[in-house]
């Protein structure tokens, strides 16, 4: 029975530049150029995404549903989360850092990338 999330042997017929161990990756995500995107251990990429480009996500990454990541060069660094929240019409794009610290979850910065 077919999962959500493509299996390890689906990820590799994929063709991506590389990816690691436990990526979740939705099969409602479309990707363009996967032999241009590395993706890093511990990786989540939730429904109706859109990955095309020279994109690189280190470890521990949550891209939530619907989120864009396009272009020349994208690049995620460690414990990070993308998501997109609406409010009064505008969309908004954030990226929430977590720090993991004697295994507590500490949101540390809470950043608004710019409207849309």
């Amino acid at each position: 029975m077919k999962t959500s999330f493509y299996t390890d042997e689906e990820l590799k017929e994929i063709g991506f530049k590389s990816y690691g161990k436990n990526v979740l990756l939705s099969r409602k995500t479309s990707i363009y150029g996967a032999n241009n995107i590395s993706i890093g251990n511990n990786v989540r990429i939730d429904d109706f995404c859109i990955l095309s480009g020279n994109i690189t996500l280190g470890n521990y990454i949550h891209i939530a549903s619907a989120c864009l990541l396009f272009g020349g060069g994208v690049k995620a660094e460690l414990y990070l989360r993308i998501i997109q929240v609406y409010h009064q019409g505008v969309l908004y794009i954030l990226k929430l850092m977590i720090i993991l610290v004697l295994h507590l979850q500490i949101l540390c910065c809470l950043t608004n990338l710019g409207k849309q």
